[in-house]
């Protein structure tokens, strides 16, 4: 009897959780800057942006295995809804509110949900080409 495996699509949980994560990134690296009470110039911004990236990459990373065919799409998608998640939770306690801001973290959750999209790709790729063992 040949067992076909189920191909799990991600559910809005799963997506709830990546955009959690991709948001607590952003959340606990704004903590960090108000607890050490740093000035921000645009090094720090850039180390910022860069962080903000990250988390969106890991969360895009965990949510784009659930499905083998639409990862580019689930890419965005998180880093849509972190970004989202950051306007509505994080972005109204920061100090800094402005158009381009938003733009800029946008941007980089949008980068880093593709990014981590890309990712998981290539190691699916990488694990699924035959070794040749000598």
């Amino acid at each position: 009897m040949l067992i076909l495996s189920k191909i799990k699509k991600p559910s809005i949980e799963d997506y709830l959780a990546g955009t959690l994560l991709a948001c607590s990134f952003v959340w606990v690296w704004s903590v960090f800057f108000s607890f050490i009470g740093l000035k921000v110039n645009a090094i720090f911004q850039v180390v910022s942006y860069a962080v903000y990236s990250m988390g969106t990459v890991v969360a895009s990373y965990l949510v784009t295995g659930r499905d083998e065919a639409k990862r580019l799409t689930i890419g965005l998608k998180v880093g849509f809804g972190a970004w989202v998640a950051s306007m509505l939770l994080v972005f109204p306690l920061s100090e800094e509110e402005s158009l381009t801001v938003m733009i800029a973290l946008l941007v980089c959750l949008l980068f880093g949900g593709v990014l981590g999209s890309l990712i998981r790709q290539a190691v699916k790729s990488v694990n699924r080409t035959p070794k040749n063992d000598k």
